[in-house]
């Protein structure tokens, strides 16, 4: 169930994130528990591209959205390793055009979230987890 506690997504700029057709609309720390709001027990990705849910007791710090940069590093779920962000979307087939128009959510300046892709896999859900931190990027209307 929801608790009343809410964390705040901070933005470098406002030109930072405009134009990239997703702002962030909540993150709220939810207890744990099997069922349709939790994330898969073997850590997997939401169905959803707009919904990340992450450990709460591994993304202590500040959390902010922002575009990408030279030299950016996460380590993608399910992958061997850390990748750069633009190794990422080679890979993924991303067109050059759009890449700079993703969200990246990041934890005191780490990518922990490629918006609409993948979280990191340092963060993601797993048995141990006991809170969960739901992030929720919405396209604008």
């Amino acid at each position: 169930s929801k608790t009343s506690e809410t964390c705040v997504v901070q933005t470098e700029t406002d030109e930072e994130v405009a134009g990239t057709g997703f702002s962030p609309t909540c993150l709220s720390p939810n207890s744990f528990s099997p069922g349709p709001r939790s994330a898969r027990p073997d850590g997997g990705e939401s169905a959803d591209p707009g919904l990340a849910r992450l450990d709460l007791a591994r993304t202590r710090g500040r959390l902010a959205v922002r575009r990408r940069r030279a030299g950016d590093r996460f380590f993608p779920l399910g992958s061997s390793g850390t990748t750069t962000l633009k190794r990422f979307f080679i890979d993924r087939k991303i067109p050059r055009e759009r890449r700079e128009d993703v969200p990246i959510v990041t934890l005191d300046d780490l990518p922990i979230w490629v918006v609409g892709e993948r979280i990191d896999d340092r963060f993601k859900v797993t048995s141990e987890t006991t809170e969960v931190l739901e992030l929720r990027a919405s396209q604008p209307d």
